[in-house]
């Protein structure tokens, strides 16, 4: 059922994206002909690219079977409860660290620190011992918070130096989500390879090696570029050391923001909303589907699943373009959305003992999820205004979140652990 789902969703997809594609090269061949291209760009998009989805990939392939592996360890669902929790607030914390100690460390030094401490991640996952892979979350949630600001941080501060336009940065940040929704749905398929011929721990030895060849890119071809403050201290010479203003800063700011501008307000809680049951949704759907099966767990196809799972958040980003070529305002997407959520979520809790209308349920919900990032990016936009910045106030939406998935999880896992005894 699982192989068949993925292939009638990946059709669909390919010929979406074939006739998107289509009528927009119509549109653009002339345009792009005229267009000449900067090879220095190309090379360091390029450069960074193959570094940006090496760790992707690495990220991506420990997805599908990290709940697998602590079932197969013999962990309950209330202490696999723990480590997901674990690693979702130490990404949380650490994100409002990760800002200061990039600006004042400097971003490269960042980016390789990110390869040691994933790496140490993944080889905590060899080991059954529960205080270890406690540890290891724990790094896990720290290379998270790096993933996603360090190595973007350096690659925005770097094409600034060079002077590249900002047509050249919107081509490097599309191209790079482009290539990760293809590098998400091979890594689900990569991971489900490597638990047949190898078994559960394959795909976290493998993303190791992602993180390490990422690293040694990095140090071979990258320069160290820092925020404003790190780079005249380094220039003086002096070692800065971020203070507690430097560090909590940023929190306290975006607290103040929230409460006194109810637009942020209304935009911060829908995002923190939405993105906590999407995180919940993450840790819960191997539970779902494990009750629901005959057999071993680890005989589920999680890879495979978790791949159908990326084609329809790609699915969900094509409806999105095709409803904003339509002249849908970003109101309406969100609103049409969070129905079609709230619809996936009903027929969850309706049919979770029929695993065929579970498996499109979870695909729908994953749909919206396609359709929600660039509305909220939208929305976002408009209703901060560009004088504020945005990192404190992702912050406080990151946390808000965080405490949501913290009761959802350990509701949820704590309730199945119950019904299991």
């Amino acid at each position: 059922m699982y192989s068949e789902g993925f292939t009638i969703l990946s059709s669909a997809c390919a010929v979406l994206l074939a006739t998107q594609n289509y009528s927009s090269l119509l549109g653009t061949a002339s345009a792009k002909a005229s267009t000449a291209v900067n090879p220095k760009y190309l090379a360091f998009r390029n450069n960074w690219l193959a570094v940006h989805l090496l760790n992707m990939m690495g990220d991506w392939l420990q997805g599908p079977y990290m709940y697998a592996l602590y079932r197969h360890y013999g962990y309950s669902v209330g202490q696999i409860a723990q480590l997901y929790v674990c690693g979702f607030l130490s990404s949380a914390i650490f994100g409002t660290l990760i800002g200061s100690l990039a600006d004042n460390y400097g971003r490269k030094r960042l980016c390789l620190t990110f390869a040691v401490i994933y790496s140490l991640s993944c080889a905590t996952m060899l080991s059954p011992n529960f205080a270890i892979l406690l540890f290891g979350r724990l790094l896990g949630g720290i290379s998270t918070s790096l993933v996603y600001s360090a190595f973007e941080s350096w690659m925005v501060s770097e094409h600034n130096n060079l002077k590249f336009s900002s047509q050249d940065l919107s081509n490097t940040f599309g191209v790079a989500t482009f290539a990760n929704g293809f590098v998400a749905i091979v890594a689900g398929m990569v991971a489900n390879w490597a638990v047949d011929s190898y078994g559960l721990t394959a795909p976290f030895m493998i993303s190791a090696g992602h993180f390490i060849v990422a690293a040694a890119v990095v140090q071979m071809t990258w320069k160290e570029n820092y925020g404003t403050s790190g780079a005249a201290n380094e220039k003086k010479g002096a070692k800065k050391v971020a203070d507690n203003k430097g560090m909590f800063g940023p929190l306290m700011k975006g607290f103040h923001l929230v409460s006194t501008n109810s637009l942020i307000f209304i935009t911060g809680m829908t995002q923190s909303l939405f993105e906590g049951s999407m995180y919940t949704f993450v840790f819960m759907w191997s539970v779902a589907l494990e009750a629901i099966t005959t057999g071993a767990d680890d005989k589920l196809p999680y890879g495979v699943i978790f791949s159908s799972f990326m084609v329809s958040i790609m699915l969900g980003s094509q409806c999105f373009s095709m409803l904003k070529q339509n002249n849908w305002s970003p109101d309406a997407i969100l609103v049409l959305l969070l129905g079609v959520a709230f619809t996936s979520f009903a027929l969850m809790a309706a049919f979770a003992a029929n695993a065929t209308i579970l498996f499109w349920a979870f695909n729908l919900f994953e749909f919206t999820c396609g359709m929600y990032f660039p509305t909220m990016g939208i929305l976002r936009s408009q209703s901060i205004p560009e004088e504020i910045s945005k990192l404190p106030l992702e912050i406080v939406f990151s946390i808000c979140a965080g405490l949501i998935v913290t009761a959802l999880v350990l509701r949820g896992f704590i309730g199945v652990s119950k019904k299991q005894q």
